[in-house]
């Protein structure tokens, strides 16, 4: 009610609106009635599309409404669509592609989700959920990772670091 009553009183509170879509979404995810609880998941759906009418970049809100479109309502086509215009959003930040990579993985698209989850781990080396994933997928895939070869201590020139000049630090030796 007090959403309702926030958006009675300011109808440009965006805030208000996803606050609202929430409630509905929490509400439709516990009801026992199946008619109840799509009629709830739909309200929401609505009241998430009108926050975003009053703020398209709000990234928050664009999550909620794609983790609903995708795994509580089932439109999976819509809930990427979200998910990719969050990432277009958020080029630099590494959750949009974790949750693009949840969503092509629940389409069964697996090789455009190992990419998105490579891309998150890419920009955040430290997201274990990313490396979890990229794991399984390669395994299910049967890809398997190359690791970079270390070099030989036989060979100078492959510990020497690359641009290094010898020739400008001559050996002291030489002076005396």
């Amino acid at each position: 009610r007090w959403a309702d009553h926030s958006i009675s009183i300011c109808p440009y509170a965006w805030r208000a609106y996803r606050e609202k879509g929430d409630l509905l979404a929490k509400q439709g995810m516990w009801w026992q009635e199946e008619e109840e609880k799509r009629d709830l998941l739909h309200r929401a759906q609505a009241v998430y599309q009108e926050a975003l009418a009053l703020n398209p970049y709000e990234t928050a809100t664009l999550l909620k409404l794609g983790r609903l479109l995708g795994f509580s309502l089932g439109k999976d086509e819509e809930a990427l669509s979200v998910f990719e215009k969050i990432a277009d959003l958020r080029p630099k930040m590494y959750w949009p592609y974790v949750e693009l990579g949840h969503q092509l993985q629940r389409m069964e698209k697996d090789r455009e989700a190992l990419t998105a989850y490579e891309r998150a781990f890419k920009l955040n080396r430290h997201d274990r959920i990313s490396r979890y994933n990229i794991k399984q997928l390669r395994k299910k895939l049967g890809i398997k990772h190359k690791r970079k070869k270390k070099p030989s201590l036989e060979d100078p020139s492959a510990w020497i670091p690359h641009g290094f000049d010898v020739d400008v630090y001559p050996n002291r030796l030489d002076r005396v």
